[in-house]
């Protein structure tokens, strides 16, 4: 893992901590939803400031600004700042050749406050910094690695931000400070021996294809690794498994069986949708472009909703049934709310080549939550009746040797937590494999049969 300096730290907490105050929790989560953003608005701005390079070339002799002021067909007298609605600007744009694709673009990048209305203050400002650099690359030079660090360490670990939050937190103020910051990254680049080991391990698991599953001994103790990376999940703190975290992690698993379907189909879409795009020589961005039919920009990203992303893919000759159509929708658009940003988008796109949360979670912990699951089934008890179990020493928190020893007990006491799908499809298989009677055997087995019912008369 990278090693992040203590200027880049510093960084990271002026851009997390504007008010110098400590990060509060709502302070992280902007930090994390800022950097998702500009990721989302990188390939905007980039365009967005060529579209304005040529806008200077096409108008010659003619000022900008005498352009704007032109363009605006709708001042009103006495106005000091003249502005131009959605409308004027996208038409102004039209009459110098610009294509609605085009114009949207800019049109974009000319109103950042996403207000739909572009007025002269704006239109200066981004006249000034059009040579700059793309706030993308300069979010990138300042805390791009230390923020993609954090993310890569969510990833990893199956954390929410607000995992993360509490896990750097280490006094449980509620804010973080600079130096708890410090400490955090200080650790992740220099794990301990038995991180490193597990690390290690991972990595090499996740490398090798994946193996046919075989049969195996459910009654056998999980591996001392395995087990750690229980803890891992189940302990985003680290400081013991309180009964809300194992009620969390438990949800956490059954959240992802029920969507890893959702996600298997997603990728394949997706694949697909880019395929068919590059063939039609164009880009996913003019696509999404092009499927925004809004009438006024949306407030804040460019989204599109679930009925544009319907004809957008009807159009580009992507036919899909109801049900695959749902779980595209559900793969790019994760918070559920109907609507698509450009953001969410590109997150999608980051998820392709990459192992499924399912997939990491069943090479993790999946088979051990899953033991617990079929062992409170089988003796009809609750999750608190587990956590009772469990916490010996009955201090509300699970700790390392208690998850071990709890384990070994329960697999002692109930032998073989046998899956009952996996019982019934052992007894098919074996059904089917068995091989069937020759006729010679059958006559033979006839034979016996009748011998026993009418023994031989012995003779007299």
């Amino acid at each position: 893992m990278s090693c992040i300096t203590p200027p880049q730290i510093a960084t990271l907490v002026s851009f997390m901590d504007p008010n110098d105050d400590g990060i509060s929790q709502d302070e992280f989560n902007d930090a994390f939803r800022a950097g998702r953003r500009l990721r989302g608005a990188g390939e905007d701005e980039i365009k967005g400031k060529e579209l304005l390079s040529t806008l200077i070339t096409v108008l010659g002799d003619i000022t900008p600004q005498q352009w704007f002021r032109d363009a605006n067909t709708s001042e009103i007298p006495g106005e000091d700042v003249p502005g131009l609605d959605q409308e004027e600007f996208l038409t102004a744009l039209k009459k110098l050749g610009f294509r609605k694709k085009q114009a949207l673009q800019c049109m974009r990048y000319m109103d950042p406050d996403c207000d739909g209305d572009v007025d002269l203050e704006e239109f200066n400002r981004r006249l000034e910094t059009r040579d700059d650099k793309p706030a993308m690359e300069e979010f990138q030079v300042k805390v791009g690695e230390a923020m993609e660090t954090l993310g890569g360490h969510m990833d990893a670990n199956f954390m929410r931000i607000g995992d993360l939050f509490r896990k750097v937190d280490k006094d449980g103020s509620g804010e973080i400070e600079a130096a708890e910051l410090g400490a955090f990254f200080e650790k992740l680049a220099m794990p301990s021996p038995a991180a490193q080991a597990r690390a290690k391990k991972r990595a090499a698991r996740l490398a090798q294809p994946k193996p046919v599953p075989e049969e195996q001994d459910e009654a056998k103790l999980p591996s001392g690794d395995a087990i750690a990376d229980l803890m891992e999940f189940l302990d985003p703190d680290e400081n013991g498994v309180s009964r809300e975290e194992l009620i969390a992690g438990f949800r956490d698993g059954r959240r992802m069986r029920a969507t890893a379907g959702d996600e298997k189909v997603g990728k394949r879409i997706l694949k697909e949708l880019v395929n068919m795009i590059e063939e039609k020589g164009s880009t996913v961005g003019d696509w999404f472009d092009d499927v925004n039919t809004s009438a006024t920009l949306p407030k804040g990203e460019p989204v599109i909703d679930t009925r544009e992303l319907k004809k957008g893919l009807k159009k580009i000759g992507l036919k899909l049934n109801a049900k695959n159509l749902n779980q595209f929708n559900k793969f790019v658009d994760p918070d559920c709310d109907g609507d698509i940003s450009w953001g969410e988008f590109q997150l999608a796109f980051d998820k392709i080549d990459k192992p499924s949360e399912q997939d990491s979670f069943d090479l993790y912990c999946g088979g051990t939550i899953c033991q617990l699951e079929l062992h409170m089934k089988k003796n009809k008890i609750r999750m608190l009746d587990l956590f009772r179990q469990i916490d010996k020493d009955n201090s509300g928190m699970i700790d390392n040797g208690e998850l071990r020893k709890g384990l070994a007990t329960i697999v002692a006491a109930n032998g073989p937590l046998v899956n009952p799908k996996k019982a019934k499809a052992k007894q098919e298989e074996d059904a089917t494999e068995r091989p069937p009677a020759s006729p010679r055997a059958v006559i033979e087995k006839a034979k016996d049969m009748d011998a026993k019912i009418n023994p031989p008369v012995a003779a007299e």
